[in-house]
């Protein structure tokens, strides 16, 4: 299980024309979850192509995603659900949410919150007054 990347930055649409980040791979869908040892459940509609990048950033260009995977593309399944994840949920591609969803493969972060006090949750009343008594000594 790896940790979800709650903040995907937002593809980018370009054009063919500009300037293009070197791809490091190009890759089917079914490669991904054979790499990320996960089964693909769609089959049929149209095969996009995927180019990982160098880079962070991701975008489309007419009919093909773009991925960036930073510095070097390895055929990891921690990788490959990367690249997954970035289709999931910055593409919202179909196809790779129909893969990856209901498997439990990403953790969502831990948040930070306040630390425990005492074994119960404190009642709004206990909550009130502890807050009265901070007032009331500063």
């Amino acid at each position: 299980m790896i940790p979800f990347s709650p903040l995907i930055p937002a593809p980018r649409v370009r054009n063919a024309d500009d300037d293009l980040p070197h791809v490091l791979k190009r890759v089917e869908l079914s490669e991904l979850c054979a790499i990320a040892g996960i089964p693909c459940r769609v089959s049929g509609g149209e095969d996009r192509s995927i180019a990982c990048v160098v880079g962070r950033e991701h975008f489309s260009v007419g009919r093909d995603y773009i991925v960036g995977v930073g510095g070097e593309w390895r055929a990891t399944p921690t990788a490959a659900l990367r690249v997954l994840e970035v289709l999931a949920h910055g593409f919202h591609d179909y196809a790779a949410r129909e893969c990856v969803c209901g498997k439990g493969l990403f953790s969502v972060p831990k948040r930070q919150g306040r630390p425990p006090d005492g074994p119960r949750a404190k009642t709004a009343r206990e909550r009130m007054a502890a807050m009265r008594a901070r007032r009331a000594s500063a």
